[in-house]
């Protein structure tokens, strides 16, 4: 699990990509190195059931990349809000801020034929992280 905070959240010329924060150390961030092509799963922080498959969830697909200096001290702030525990991170070791550069979404309404799966174009995943979309689905959301 990696905490984040997101793009549209934390930068103004943001369009929700997530950021993090990730040390060298870590085997995820090892293995970015050598392919930086990665996809996270997310899910609602407020399940509807206690089986996973019921609910909704998606998959963003894209590169991870460092995110500058310049752009890294803009972040700081958002993200120790949505994450203050993460500030020991920040003093103790080599953290830096990365970002996830969406290409592609994948979402699963839920279990069953009623509920939407496949990929969401750009203009809808963008206007969601807007919060412009509303179709009583899953939208992005950071708790």
């Amino acid at each position: 699990m990696e905490y984040f905070a997101t793009t549209e959240e934390c930068l103004e010329d943001g369009g929700g990509d997530p950021i993090f924060l990730m040390s060298p150390l870590q085997a995820a961030l090892q293995n970015v190195f050598e392919d930086n092509r990665v996809s996270l799963g997310v899910r609602s922080p407020q399940p509807q059931s206690s089986l996973p498959i019921v609910d909704a969830r998606f998959s963003l697909v894209g590169k991870l990349e460092p995110l500058n200096e310049t752009m890294a001290e803009l972040a700081k702030p958002c993200y120790m809000r949505a994450h203050p525990e993460a500030k020991w991170a920040y003093a103790a070791h080599d953290f830096k801020y990365w970002v996830l550069k969406v290409d592609e979404v994948y979402y699963v309404g839920g279990f069953g034929g009623e509920h939407y799966i496949g990929w969401i174009d750009q203009e809808t995943w963008g206007s969601a992280m807007r919060g412009k979309h509303d179709d009583g689905g899953l939208v992005y959301q950071q708790t």
